[in-house]
């Protein structure tokens, strides 16, 4: 039923196009003289590559076989749009050279007629691979004598930094009371209905690309084809129409893009590759795997005075294109929307032998309010009083403006200028019902109610631009850059009626 009060013209306008199937995913790009792609990836975790043997799939009619000794740009860098000055090198690289560091990572790329004839081609490439041994965890990561991934990554650390405010260790031994927890989010794998893949269409003649890709990040995807295909950006154009759902996975430039591009020039013909849910569990960026040490101290009153966060990200084998932007906002955001007067967090970014860390529904922000919210019912369970007048207590308030927050990327340091915090608090717990009691439901289960804050920043990176046009007719047109994520209207979209 619509809401009477929210006029009709702002319901949602792509959803018949979407449930009638009248729209376009990258799949659905079928241009002429197209050819597909398939990519050779490892079948180890870690080893050494003694040779790669491409002839047979040659012979047998592969239109192009690449390599990275055919790749001009194999030698280059990314252009990391959310650079940390404490990564320590080991950024992802488009084709493996002389070693493997995760099942998954490409190796080749086979074109063909159509996929089909590309998949058995490819099964034809001859990998020798020695192994050597596999580092799986941070912990064994971090343990001397441990297999080194990169040659920069001393104890297998690919970034530290830490971020203090006062001086919490002596703080912490002057509290009446300090609690310490350990909390581990285990990796995640983000599965969208569509799996990466992209279209690249090169122009010979005009010496221009254009690219369909399935992303949310295509300024990105231009800015790095451009760099590495030595080509300026007005002459590439990146098409991102549907995205069948992203949450976050496809917010950053992969290899696979840069290589079908270069393929389609070399070629002369349209190029497709797309990624299959075997390839997309193995090599589509995944996220969480953080672990956090937390001590908080605090008074008799419940008033927090110290904290200090030990963070551990397993970043998996590289830096991937968003940098290490998921563990920046973990250690930003983990003292959430309290006053602490006095805090450190040390943040660790280690390497193993897993496919590479990257964004993922809130990136980091779930990972720094989960440790902090469930230490504080466990302080308020310690002081006998509620977990909503312990955050009340504690929270934030209009009398504390400008408070100062430590903020993600290059900003450094923030600050909260609005919101009363202490009454939309108050308003939650009056307007949801909330109580402590434990309800029993039968069969053994119980129902409970849980409370808890999080402090969300955003707009430390990047801007977007956009046209507004009013019509004489009252017809509002808005332009923007922005990419569908799965969720959002196709863009240019129309407000029609609004006044």
């Amino acid at each position: 039923m619509n809401n009477p009060s929210r006029p009709e013209t702002t319901l949602r306008k792509e959803d018949s196009r979407l449930l009638s199937g009248r729209t376009r995913f990258t799949d659905d790009v079928h241009l002429e003289g197209m050819v597909h792609g398939v990519f050779v990836r490892s079948t180890m975790a870690h080893a050494r590559i003694i040779g790669i043997d491409t002839s047979a799939a040659t012979e047998a009619g592969a239109l192009l076989v690449l390599t990275a000794d055919a790749l001009p740009f194999a030698d280059r860098n990314f252009f990391l749009r959310y650079s940390n000055p404490n990564i320590r090198e080991g950024v992802v690289k488009f084709l493996a050279k002389e070693y493997v560091r995760y099942v998954g990572e490409p190796i080749a790329f086979i074109v063909a007629s159509d996929r089909y004839v590309a998949e058995d081609l490819a099964a034809l490439v001859e990998v020798d691979l020695e192994p050597i041994d596999v580092v799986a965890t941070t912990e064994a990561a971090l343990e001397n004598g441990a297999p080194q991934l990169h040659p920069r990554w001393e104890r297998n650390i690919a970034a530290q930094f830490e971020r203090v405010r006062g001086n919490p260790q002596a703080e912490l031994m002057q509290c009446e009371h300090t609690l310490t927890r350990r909390f581990f989010f285990g990796r995640q794998t983000p599965l969208p209905l569509e799996t990466r893949g992209c279209v690249a269409d090169f122009d010979v003649q005009r010496e221009s690309l254009c690219l369909y890709t399935s992303s949310q990040t295509h300024y990105a995807v231009r800015q790095n084809l451009s760099a590495l295909l030595d080509l300026p950006e007005t002459s590439i154009r990146v098409v991102a129409e549907h995205v069948g759902g992203s949450f976050g996975s496809k917010s950053r430039p992969y290899p696979e893009e840069m290589i079908v591009s270069h393929a389609s020039r070399v070629i002369g013909r349209p190029v497709k590759w797309i990624e299959d849910r075997f390839e997309n569990m193995q090599a589509t960026t995944q996220s969480r795997a953080i672990e956090t040490e937390l001590t908080i101290g605090y008074d008799n009153n419940g008033k927090l005075l110290a904290l200090t966060a030990r963070m551990t990200a397993d970043i998996g084998a590289y830096v991937y294109t968003s940098g290490i932007i998921t563990a920046e906002v973990a250690g930003a955001m983990i003292c959430g929307p309290y006053r602490i007067p006095h805090a450190k967090v040390e943040v660790l970014c280690v390497g193993t032998n897993k496919t590479p860390l990257a964004t993922f529904r809130g990136a980091g922000q779930p990972e720094a309010a989960f440790p902090m919210e469930c230490l504080l019912d466990l302080i308020a369970k310690d002081l006998g009083i509620s977990p909503y007048e312990l955050r009340r207590r504690n929270i934030v308030s209009p009398e504390d403006y400008p408070y100062p927050v430590w903020a993600p990327g290059a900003a450094g340091v923030s600050e909260l200028e609005s919101c009363d915090y202490p009454g939309m608090l108050a308003r939650t717990v009056a307007d949801s019902g909330y109580s402590r009691k434990v309800e029993s439901l039968g069969n053994g289960e119980v129902a409970a109610w849980g409370l808890a804050c999080g402090l969300e920043i955003t707009g430390f990176i990047n801007f977007e631009s956009a046209k507004v046009r009013i019509e004489p007719t009252g017809t509002i047109s808005v332009w923007s850059g922005i990419t569908s994520q799965g969720e959002p209207p196709r863009v240019p979209w129309r407000l029609v009626g609004l006044s």
